[in-house]
C-alpha cells in the first residue's frame, strides 16, 4: 500500500476484511477498505498507521467536512457507556451475573441521522438493543430524554388548557442506615400533599418522582422526592436577587413545618417555579450506581425490583390531556434550520472495549454505505 506522503511504502497495515468491527483499531473503525487517503497539505508529518478517530478525521475529510470526529454529544455517550461498564463489573462481584452480562451488551451500536450540509444538524438516535437496567447509565440517560421530551409537551399543554400554575417541590427526608421501606415514604409524601395547607393555593395534582443517594458526609441512604404541583392559585415567589423565582421564605417555612410535623424529624423542603425542565424529575432513580460499594449497591439492586418512582396523582392521574399528550411523538427536523438542507445521511457507530469510546463503523445513505467524506 502507498502512503499518501510519497512513494515510500506503510508496512504492518493489518487486514480487516475478516476481523469484527468491535475489535478493530479506530483507523480501521473510520476507513474503509476500499477508500484511499487523499494527499496530505505539505508540511504535515506522515501520521502512523494508528491514528485516533479524531486525528483520523482530519486527514480523511475535506476542511467542510468531518465525519466521524468526537463531538459532545458522543463524548457524553462514551462516558455514559465506561460507567455502565463499571456498573456491569460491580454486578458481577456481587454475583448478579445475568444483569451484568445484559448491561455488558447494552447499547454495543447506535446510529444517528446527520444533515450533509457543513452545519452537520443531527436527528434522532437509535439503540438497536439495550438492557432497560434501573443502574444503567446508558439506559437512564436514554429513557429520560424519551419520557421528559413527553412529559414537557404534556405539562405544556395541560397547564395552558387547564389554566393552572406550575411549581418544583422537593421533599427531603432524613438519611437512613438501611433502605426505607418505599410504601411508608409514600404515605408521608400523600399526607403532605392532602393537608389543608394546599386549600389556600388550589393544589389540583401533579408528577411525583423518588430518587435515592448516598450521603456525602453520613454514608448513609438519603431519599427524596422531587414533585412537580399544579394549583389553580399562584403562590408567591421571591421577585429579584439570586434568590428570585424560589418561593418566599414564609410560604416555605409554613410548608416545612407541615413537613416535619408528619414525618417527625424531616423538615429541608424547597419550592420553586417551574422552568420547564422535566430533567430533573425524571432523570435517574439513583445517583452514580458504579460509585457506591459492592454491599451497597446489592442491597440496592435487590430493593428497588418491582417499585415504580415515577407516578402521577389528583386531576394528572389518567388526565385525558396529559394521557394524549404522552402518545404524541415530538416534531421530526425535516431539514437543516440553518441552510434548509434536506439531504441527511446516516452514521452508524459501535462501541470498542480497546478505545473506551463509540467509534464510526460506516456512513450510509438510503442504505448505500459511502465513503466518510464524500459528497
Amino acid at each position: 500500500m502507498l502512503s499518501p506522503f510519497g512513494m515510500s511504502k506503510i508496512h504492518n497495515i493489518p487486514d480487516i476484511s475478516k476481523r469484527n468491527w468491535a475489535e478493530t483499531s479506530s483507523v480501521e473503525a473510520v476507513l474503509p477498505i476500499s477508500v484511499s487517503i487523499p494527499p496530505s497539505p505539505e508540511g504535515i508529518t506522515p501520521p502512523s498507521p494508528l491514528l485516533l478517530l479524531d486525528t483520523v478525521s482530519e486527514q480523511l475529510t475535506t476542511p467542510s467536512r468531518k465525519i466521524g470526529a468526537p463531538d459532545p454529544e458522543t463524548a457524553r455517550w462514551d462516558k455514559r457507556k465506561k460507567r455502565s461498564e463499571k456498573v456491569a463489573d460491580a454486578l458481577e462481584r456481587i454475583e448478579l451475573t445475568d444483569r451484568a452480562d445484559k448491561m455488558r451488551g447494552c447499547s454495543q451500536t447506535f446510529q444517528r441521522e446527520v444533515s450533509r450540509c457543513s452545519h452537520h444538524r443531527t436527528r434522532g438516535k437509535a439503540f438497536p438493543f439495550h438492557c432497560d437496567d434501573r443502574l444503567c447509565p446508558v439506559c437512564a440517560a436514554r429513557r429520560s430524554a424519551k419520557v421528559s421530551s413527553r412529559w414537557s409537551r404534556a405539562v405544556e399543554r395541560y397547564s395552558r388548557e387547564r389554566g393552572v400554575h406550575s411549581y418544583f417541590v422537593t421533599l427531603t427526608v432524613r438519611d437512613m442506615e438501611t433502605l426505607p421501606a418505599f410504601g411508608e415514604l409514600t404515605k408521608l409524601r400523600k399526607k403532605l400533599l392532602r393537608h389543608r395547607w394546599w386549600k389556600q393555593y388550589g393544589l389540583v395534582g401533579g408528577v411525583s418522582a423518588f430518587e435515592l443517594k448516598l450521603g456525602k458526609n453520613s454514608g448513609e441512604w438519603h431519599p427524596h422526592f422531587h414533585i412537580l404541583v399544579f394549583t389553580e392559585r399562584e403562590i408567591p415567589l421571591i421577585e429579584e436577587g439570586e434568590h428570585k423565582g424560589k418561593w418566599q421564605v414564609s410560604v416555605n417555612q409554613e410548608l416545612s413545618d407541615v413537613w416535619r410535623e408528619i414525618t417527625g424529624d424531616s423538615f429541608i423542603l424547597r419550592g420553586v417555579a417551574f422552568d420547564g425542565n422535566m430533567r430533573e424529575l425524571v432523570k435517574y432513580c439513583v445517583k452514580g450506581p458504579e460509585l457506591l460499594p459492592d454491599d451497597r449497591l446489592k442491597e440496592y439492586a435487590l430493593w428497588a425490583r418491582g417499585k415504580r418512582f415515577l407516578s402521577a396523582f389528583g386531576e394528572c392521574y389518567n388526565n385525558p390531556l396529559i394521557q394524549e399528550a404522552m402518545k404524541e411523538e415530538g416534531e421530526r427536523e425535516e431539514c437543516c434550520p440553518e441552510c434548509g438542507c434536506d439531504e441527511y445521511e446516516v452514521h452508524h457507530f459501535r462501541w470498542s472495549h480497546k478505545h473506551g469510546r463509540y467509534l464510526l463503523e460506516r456512513v450510509t445513505v438510503d442504505g448505500v454505505q459511502i465513503p466518510p467524506g464524500s459528497t
